[in-house]
């Protein structure tokens, strides 16, 4: 069986805009160079460790996926357990890009009414 391991990450910063970066589940661990509040690590057990710091409430967040969950499902969301807003994505590339998108939109239209 054949996977497609492509992946997007989107991680909230404290301006409330997403920082993306395309990776794939090879090359999960290394993406603390491009995203400093993502942290991950892939265990034996073929769980997927993620500690994410909180723009919102400035701690951190931690978090346990599998795998097989992140290669299967199209878009998974984290977010702050204080206020239940996401702060990051990670999913397909293609899944990802049409929420930020419409999450961008959004904003805009908000900071034009106000």
């Amino acid at each position: 069986m054949l996977y497609n391991t492509e992946l997007k990450i989107a991680v909230k910063d404290t301006e409330s805009r997403y920082n993306m970066i395309d990776t794939s589940i090879f090359e999960i661990e290394s993406t603390s160079k491009h995203l400093p509040n993502f942290q991950s690590k892939i265990t034996k057990a073929k769980d997927v460790y993620v500690k994410v710091k909180c723009p919102i409430c400035g701690e951190y967040h931690e978090a346990k996926y599998k795998v097989s969950d992140l290669l299967k499902k199209q878009l998974v969301i984290g977010g702050c357990e204080l206020t239940g807003s996401p702060i990051f994505f990670v999913g397909k590339p293609m899944r990802i890009n049409k929420y930020i998108n419409k999450y961008n939109e959004v904003n805009s239209k908000l900071y034009a009414m106000l």
